[in-house]
């Protein structure tokens, strides 16, 4: 069954900001609730650290040449200069961000690589069942 983080989210119109995200009761497999909360908790932590990111030289760099050759001016939001540097597209990394696809570990991890995040980092303590 395909299922996407906003499914489980008790607000209809839930939009993934940084607020608490109240799950409506779990009628699916417990690791879909499990897996939608850690999504929240990423997107969350990634919306907050692209407020105050300043991308590097090198990065500005990168980012104006994507931009050069499709085209377009330098003069885009920080979450399209984001998208840019995780080789994602625009449109897919907003849905990802709102909940209305499942995020990869990739994103994750290209999240700590550029914005100093720590989503890759394991809990140390076991799980609760």
């Amino acid at each position: 069954m395909t299922w996407t983080p906003k499914d489980l989210a008790a607000e209809p119109g839930w939009d993934g900001l940084d607020r608490g995200m109240r799950l409506r009761a779990a009628s699916r497999m417990h690791a879909e609730f499990l897996a939608a909360q850690v999504q929240h908790h990423a997107c969350a932590t990634i919306r907050r650290e692209l407020k105050t990111w300043v991308p590097t030289a090198e990065q500005t760099s990168d980012i104006r040449a994507v931009l050069a050759a499709r085209g377009k001016s330098a003069a885009v939001s920080k979450t399209q200069r984001y998208a840019v540097l995780t080789g994602t597209s625009y449109d897919r990394l907003v849905k990802m961000l709102r909940g209305e696809i499942v995020m990869r570990l990739e994103d994750m991890a290209i999240a700590d690589a550029i914005l100093g995040t720590n989503l890759t980092q394991l809990r140390k303590t076991p799980p609760t069942r």
